[in-house]
């Protein structure tokens, strides 16, 4: 009988925050069997839309090119699961022996280690188990801080709360897109059923899809931005946090613009122009915070806001404008390479 297992030179994403934690998890395991995060960034692309007709009512949307699942299956990486609530426990083990790193879904209600939110605040969440021990009785996890850090690090967490915070999610979230408990690795000599698509054709075919929304998100944009500031001039503390939450998304769905940018793209004008709109969004998002806790000298830093958004309208134009050039140039170039040969 195993006693202690650890997973060997496994180490927790830290790069920059993508979509949510169980993202996190699996950029960890691709990292780990050394697969390239780069073509599930190439196959999402990100859109701010409006959400029932609301005023403010905004959310940036990943729409996915390919299925993740068959994705990581091109990619090598299957997946096995299991959502029988008296075998979660084994199963984590089992698979753990085998090298395979381990997803979780849990309820932070329950988690004793987030002492933030512990018995105060359900939330969500995912952990990644890479180890156990029996002695103890503890799961070795990549855990973050708190929910506003985005650095996971070694924890260990008992078989029993992580049981328990299990229970809880299934009890108050039910199903998700993934699995209540699933192992992500590499099937030993057998290939993939799915061949893997190139990333620059993956990624342009994303855009394509996309291409007659992407050019129209200077326009959606802007609506959103002339909501933020109709919003200033009469706050609604009510909305106020719905509406940072959204400006948060927004910054890191530039960020992953950017780390897309410098792999497909590789243009010194729009990696500027993306580093704009990543300070200006930033600005407008510590306006809103001084609104939320009630700060000093708010009717100028509302001035403030209004002239960044003016400046985001300008940069958003310009970076669509150009990034479509660039891409359809690019398609041009590989066209007509394919034709002379």
């Amino acid at each position: 009988m195993i006693v202690l297992k650890k997973i060997c030179a496994i180490t927790p994403f830290n790069n920059f925050f993508y979509i949510d934690c169980i993202y996190h998890s699996i950029f960890t395991v691709l990292g780990h069997f050394k697969k390239d995060v780069m073509y599930i960034l190439a196959n999402d692309f990100f859109l701010l839309k409006e959400q029932d007709q609301s005023k403010i009512a905004y959310k940036v949307e990943c729409v996915r090119q390919k299925c993740i699942w068959r994705l990581l299956s091109s990619m090598g990486i299957e997946m096995r699961c299991e959502e029988r609530k008296e075998h979660l426990i084994s199963f984590i083990k089992k698979e753990i022996n085998l090298d395979h790193p381990v997803i979780v879904q849990i309820d932070c209600f329950y988690e004793n280690i987030r002492a933030e939110l512990f018995g105060q605040t359900h939330l969500d969440h995912s952990l990644l188990i890479y180890g156990y021990d029996e002695s103890t009785n503890v799961f070795y996890v990549f855990e973050h801080n708190d929910k506003n850090s985005l650095i996971y690090r070694e924890k260990e967490i008992s078989m029993l709360n992580l049981y328990e915070s299990m229970h809880g999610f299934i009890r108050n979230y039910g199903r998700s897109m993934f699995p209540i408990c699933m192992s992500l690795f590499e099937p030993c000599g057998k290939p993939s059923a799915l061949a893997q698509p190139s990333l620059k054709t993956l990624h342009a075919d994303s855009y394509i899809k996309n291409r007659k929304d992407a050019m129209n998100q200077p326009q959606v944009i802007k609506k959103y931005l002339q909501c933020i500031g109709d919003f200033l001039n009469q706050t609604d503390e009510e909305r106020l946090s719905v509406v940072i939450n959204t400006v948060n998304d927004i910054i890191w769905s530039i960020i992953v613009e950017r780390e897309k940018a410098n792999v497909f793209y590789n243009r010194a004008q729009l990696l500027s122009l993306l580093r704009e709109l990543h300070n200006k969004w930033c600005n407008i998002r510590l306006v809103l915070l001084n609104y939320l806790y009630h700060g000093v000298s708010l009717n100028e830093k509302k001035d403030f806001a209004l002239k960044q958004i003016q400046d985001i309208c300008d940069i958003q134009a310009q970076f669509t404008a150009l990034r479509d050039q660039i891409v359809m140039d690019q398609l041009n170039q590989t066209k007509n390479h394919s034709m002379q040969h």
